[in-house]
């Protein structure tokens, strides 16, 4: 459980700085309702997983960040994205080939295809 609380914790983090584009320690630590040494630790996870760049007091997405990795994509929106999946697996048909990518939404779906019979 704890770390499910950690992850979701850094998701909302993630959040904030994308709509933000710079968050500092002290308004994230209201924000998030945890210490501010808690929330300089996971600027610095999210530093070297490479979503952020820290700044004196806060931090700032990178400015060149690429893909937000997939760990943080795939908390994102994940009740829908479940949602969407156990919809949308009912479209495909038993014995057919399906090629998939890697997206969070798409691997979520992934997950509802060894259900199926054929």
């Amino acid at each position: 459980m704890m770390k499910r609380n950690i992850g979701s914790r850094r998701n909302q983090i993630v959040s904030l700085l994308q709509e933000q584009k710079n968050i500092n320690v002290s308004g994230l630590s209201k924000a998030v309702g945890v210490t501010k040494e808690t929330i300089r630790k996971d600027l610095d996870y999210l530093e070297r997983k490479g979503v952020l760049n820290r700044t004196r007091g806060g931090a700032v997405l990178c400015r060149n960040p690429g893909e937000i990795p997939f760990e943080f994509r795939a908390m994102d929106h994940s009740e829908m994205k479940r949602a969407m999946a156990s919809c949308a697996i009912d479209f495909i048909e038993d014995q057919t080939m399906v090629y998939i990518s890697a997206s969070s939404s798409v691997v979520a779906m992934s997950r509802y295809l060894p259900i199926r019979k054929k």
